[in-house]
């Protein structure tokens, strides 16, 4: 089954942890914690539910 990458968009398989392509994270890290959400942009670290890009703007997928 396939899906979309929560950070790039770009489709990955539904089992994936990592994305092949920005290779961030695809579900919460052992801990518990959300990752960030890196733009593909600028590469800054946002919050994990954000869609624009808190330095250059750029709307995430």
């Amino acid at each position: 089954m396939k899906t979309n990458c929560i950070f790039c968009g770009e489709e990955i398989d539904f089992e994936d942890i990592y994305c092949a392509y920005c290779g961030q994270p695809q579900k919460d890290n052992i801990e518990g914690e959300t990752s960030s959400r890196i733009c593909p942009v600028c590469g800054a670290e946002n919050a994990p539910d954000s869609n624009h890009c808190i330095v250059c703007c750029s709307i995430f997928i």
